[in-house]
C-alpha cells in the first residue's frame, strides 16, 4: 500500500462526510471532487495553494511528482474513512492521510485595503509584455474582446449596477481556452484585485459572477464560486501584495507559471481592475 501525507490543506476545506471522485489528472496533480460539488487540487509544493487544495510532500524539493498519478484516472472513487486520522482510499493500493499534523491555512482574502504602491501595476504590464507561453494564433484577439467587456464590468460595478454588470460579464464567462477559459481567469483576478481594494465593486461582481458559472467547465465555475466568496490562490494573494508595497521577486513568475496561460490572463484581469478602479 502506497500511503502518502497530506501535509497542508487550503480552506476551504473539501467536505470529507462522503466519497470523493477523482475528476481529472495532470502531470503536476489532480482535481477530486467532493460531495458538495468543489473542486479541490491535490498537488505537490510546486502547485499547492489553489483556493480549495491539498499539499502532499511539501517538504520535498520543488517540481516533487507524486507517484500516485500513474495509480490513478478521472473517474476513479475515493473512498473516506474518516476516524484518528482521515484517510483518502483510492481504487488502486494507494491512500493520503490527514492526521492532527496537517496544517490548515486560509486562502481567503481581506477587504477594503490601501493601494499604497500603484506604481506596481508597470510591472504587472512589463511582465504581460514579455510573456512568452505559446498561445493560439487568436488568442490577442480574444483577449482584446475579454478585456473590453471585463473593463465595462468593473465599470458598472463601481456604479452598483448589477444588470449592466450581467451583462458585459455574460459575454466573458466561459470564453477563450482550456479547462478555465482565459476569461474566467481574467475575472478572477478583477475579482481579487476588487476584492482587496474596491470592495463596494467586488460585491457587485461577485454577485453577478455567482449567477453566471453555469456557462462554463466545471472546474472554472468551482474556482469563480470560490472567489466569489473572497477565496483566491496564494499565487494571486502574493502577486497582488505588490500594491502594497510589498513586491515579492518571485511573486510575478509564479502567478504566470499557473496553468497554460491562467497565471497570465489572472495578471491581465488584476491590471484592469487596477487601471478602471484607480484611474
Amino acid at each position: 500500500m502506497m500511503t502518502l501525507s497530506v501535509t497542508k490543506m487550503f480552506s476551504p476545506f473539501p467536505d470529507f462526510s462522503d466519497n470523493l471522485t477523482i475528476h481529472s489528472v495532470f502531470a503536476s496533480g489532480f482535481n477530486l471532487l467532493d460531495c458538495s460539488g468543489k473542486i479541490i487540487w491535490v498537488s505537490s509544493s510546486n502547485d499547492a495553494g489553489y483556493p480549495a487544495s491539498l499539499g502532499v510532500g511539501l517538504e520535498r524539493e520543488r517540481n516533487y511528482a507524486l507517484p500516485i498519478l500513474s495509480l490513478i484516472k478521472a473517474g476513479d472513487t475515493v473512498e473516506v474513512e474518516v476516524g484518528e486520522t482521515t484517510t483518502l482510499r483510492f481504487d488502486t493500493s494507494a491512500a493520503l492521510t490527514i492526521n492532527d499534523s496537517t496544517r490548515e491555512e486560509s486562502t481567503l482574502l481581506p477587504t477594503d485595503l490601501v493601494v499604497s504602491n500603484p506604481t506596481y501595476e508597470i510591472a504587472i504590464a512589463d511582465a504581460l509584455t514579455r510573456s512568452t507561453s505559446e498561445q493560439p494564433n487568436d488568442y490577442p484577439r480574444v483577449t482584446a474582446t475579454i478585456a473590453g467587456h471585463v473593463r465595462q464590468a468593473i465599470r458598472a460595478a463601481i456604479q452598483d449596477n448589477l444588470s449592466e454588470c450581467s451583462l458585459a460579464l455574460r459575454q466573458v464567462i466561459g470564453l477563450g481556452f482550456g479547462l478555465t477559459p482565459s476569461g474566467d481567469d481574467t475575472v478572477i483576478g478583477a475579482l481579487a484585485y476588487t476584492r482587496l481594494f474596491a470592495s463596494n465593486a467586488y460585491r457587485c461582481l461577485a454577485a453577478a459572477v455567482s449567477q453566471l458559472v453555469d456557462r462554463t467547465t466545471s472546474i472554472s465555475a468551482s474556482y469563480l464560486t470560490l472567489s466569489s466568496q473572497g477565496y483566491f490562490s496564494h499565487h494571486i494573494s502574493r502577486a497582488l501584495r505588490g500594491f502594497c508595497g510589498d513586491p515579492s521577486s518571485t511573486a510575478l513568475t509564479d502567478l504566470f507559471a499557473m496553468g497554460h496561460s491562467s497565471g497570465e490572463d489572472t495578471a491581465r484581469g488584476i491590471l484592469l481592475a487596477h487601471q478602471t478602479t484607480h484611474p
